[in-house]
């Protein structure tokens, strides 16, 4: 019986081992199958276009193993993301559409991690430019997979910093090549009669038409918001990025030190001309006069720190009188020592400065070196009354552009001290002219009474005079700035540079442009009751000569009477008389130097580079000439001072 016993034991042993057996086979062989079949799954990628980090969108696609058998699928791409949130990119404009197949050919060697296989999928960027919904999406969608199922069938692109670089317009919209763009929409040198140099993308292009500023603006591409030529992107970023590579590369990148997009930046550049005995490095004290001048208006105007000594042995006439393609001066105008701004930048390596600098020489003399020298030159059909450049000038400068020099020569030769308010006046008129301005603000009418800027001859090289009370005609007399008050009208819309004591006269003045327009004067018919009718509490004084300069006289500008033909009767009406001697009688402008509208100046060009036909070295003289007459002349070296007017001069 024991032995009967133990024979059923064993058969349901064997048994329970059989099908122990046979179940895990059927395991083994399901685990062996499921392990055998090949899975295929896209990646996601975001690309920052305007960083210039690539032209496509470069999807990976991973196919697990090769199984004995070739494996496909097809791919298409579609508008939006996989889940259809957020912004969607737009094909043929954000992405160049793409469909097809991809095949994993049986024999291939494995070129991914862990025995796997990996493919690319290119999808290109597209040429339209729009600055709106950022992290605009797409997606990559997988299907139809033979010899493979598809783990994760949809890759998303996400598109973020859209491009703001863009070529010439094409059917009135402004559109993009990416990386390959020549053309920027922030900084173009739109000059007709010069070669555009102000390329911040593709470095060394030639030239192109210009953009459609217009269309960059509407698209949102190229935002302004101060109107100082500057994208809000390159002030925010602190330099214009020139080979566009997101880096700032000292050696190519222009910098723009404390710029600030909600205020005009205007970035200035001098070199100066020496001498054993003698330089015409302007002094600090005179610099500051002009940016605070500036700052008075809320314009931030930068002075390069970095200067270099010109020898004036071989320049001692700094000239713009010279013509492409080498810029060389004529030496029958500008004598045998002479050179050009051109020449002196290219000397200097100032080099890609020039796509944001203006460019300023302190020099001996400007255009000519004698008499007879200037009598050889180009008139000047701007300004100058269609007359040679005279000997002596106190300056010249680009109209409209971005050159320009301070000679002051004639006082070194005479040994007269050059006071802090010549300095900083002739400067900031040189800088007007760049900026756009003339002799009379918009015009070329000089000695106008009702137009108070340095930008006249009456205040460029003295200031303008300021009174004790409004209604005075004498200047205040003063040790320090103390003595001379506040700024009148501060802050407001018609706000004013605050007055300074010179240090040369003791006496109150104030340097800037216009900054109110006064009443326009008829000379066939002035009213003297009415006078300069300024704001009540204006302490500027005016200045006019009814007598060819033989006497200059004073006014107030708060609306006091003002006896325009020295009669000594301040109550005249239809009075006729030249009250700024140019032989002529007629109206006399006024003019709002500072002028704003919708938060931007109108009246002075902070974005010179943008605007059409800018002056840029050499070419046509009414472009750019614009030659200061000399503060004196030979045996005719004079000052004015008497009980009714303090010495502020200027001799024509």
């Amino acid at each position: 019986m024991r032995i009967r016993e133990s024979s059923v034991d064993n058969r349901s042993t064997l048994l329970l081992l059989l099908f122990s057996s046979v179940f895990l086979l059927l395991v083994f062989a399901r685990v062996q199958h499921a392990s055998a079949i090949s899975t295929l799954s896209i990646n996601d990628v975001t690309l920052m276009e305007d960083s210039c980090q690539n032209k496509s969108f470069v999807f990976t696609l991973t196919l697990s193993k090769l199984t004995g058998k070739s494996v496909s699928v097809h791919y298409a791409t579609s508008d939006a993301s996989p889940d259809h949130t957020g912004s969607a990119a737009v094909a043929n404009q954000d992405y160049v559409p793409v469909s097809g197949t991809l095949t994993f050919a049986h024999g291939e060697r494995p070129n991914g991690p862990q025995g796997s296989y990996l493919a690319t999928i290119a999808v290109e960027l597209g040429d339209h430019v729009s600055a709106a919904n950022d992290a605009r999406s797409f997606t990559v969608t997988l299907s139809g997979a033979t010899n493979a199922v598809i783990s994760k069938a949809q890759g998303s692109g996400i598109l973020l910093r859209p491009a703001s670089s863009c070529l010439p317009p094409e059917n009135a919209g402004c559109f993009v090549n990416f990386c390959g763009a020549a053309r920027s929409c922030s900084q173009v040198n739109r000059s007709a009669g010069e070669t555009p140099y102000a390329v911040l993308e593709g470095l060394g292009v030639s030239p192109s038409a210009d953009p459609n500023f217009a269309a960059c603006q509407s698209a949102g591409i190229w935002r302004d918001s101060d109107g100082d030529g500057f994208s809000d992107a390159a002030e925010t970023q602190g330099y214009l990025d020139v080979n566009s590579n997101g880096i700032n590369d000292p050696d190519i990148d222009v910098p723009l030190p404390d710029a600030d997009p909600s205020q005009p930046d205007v970035y200035l550049h001098y070199d100066y001309v020496a001498a054993r005995d003698h330089d015409h490095n302007p002094p600090a004290p005179a610099l500051q006069l002009v940016v605070e001048a500036f700052a008075a208006h809320g314009v931030r105007l930068h002075i390069d720190p970095q200067h270099n000594a010109i020898d004036e042995s071989s320049a001692k006439v700094i000239t713009l009188q010279a013509n492409a393609p080498n810029y060389l001066p004529d030496p029958a105008c500008s004598g045998p020592s002479a050179k050009s701004t051109y020449q002196l930048r290219q000397e200097t390596n100032f080099g890609l400065k020039q796509l944001a600098y203006h460019y300023a020489v302190f020099a001996h003399y400007s255009t000519c070196g004698s008499a007879a020298d200037c009598l050889r030159c180009t008139a000047d059909l701007e300004c100058g009354g269609g007359q040679p450049p005279p000997f002596g000038a106190t300056g010249s400068g680009e109209i409209n552009g971005d050159d320009f020099m301070v000679s002051l020569g004639a006082y070194t030769d005479a040994g007269v001290p050059i006071s802090y308010e010549t300095w900083a006046g002739v400067l900031m008129h040189e800088l007007g002219h760049n900026l756009g301005l003339k002799h009379g603000g918009a015009d070329c009418d000089n000695y106008k009474p009702n137009y108070l800027s340095v930008m006249n001859y009456s205040f460029f090289n003295t200031g303008i005079p300021v009174s004790k009370v409004p209604g005075d005609s004498f200047a205040q007399a003063c040790l320090t700035d103390l003595d001379c008050g506040p700024a009148p009208d501060c802050p407001g819309p018609d706000c004013e540079a605050a007055p300074h004591c010179s240090t040369t006269t003791h006496r109150c003045y104030r340097l800037d442009f216009s900054s109110f327009r006064y009443n326009d004067l008829n000379e066939t018919g002035l009213d003297e009751t009415i006078g300069l009718a300024g704001t009540p509490s204006s302490r500027n004084l005016t200045i006019w000569t009814p007598d060819q300069f033989s006497n200059l006289y004073y006014g107030p500008t708060n609306g006091s009477h003002l006896d325009w033909n020295r009669d000594g009767d301040a109550a005249g009406f239809g009075i006729q008389q030249d009250i700024n001697e140019d032989g002529e009688k007629t109206l006399l402008t006024g003019s709002n130097d500072w002028a704003m509208k919708n938060g931007v100046f109108i009246n002075l060009n902070f974005a010179f580079q943008t605007v059409t036909n800018f002056a840029n070295d050499g070419g046509t003289p009414w472009l750019h000439g614009d030659y200061c007459l000399p503060l004196f002349s030979a045996g005719n070296l004079r000052s004015i001072a008497s009980a009714e007017s303090p010495p502020w001069f200027r001799v024509p």
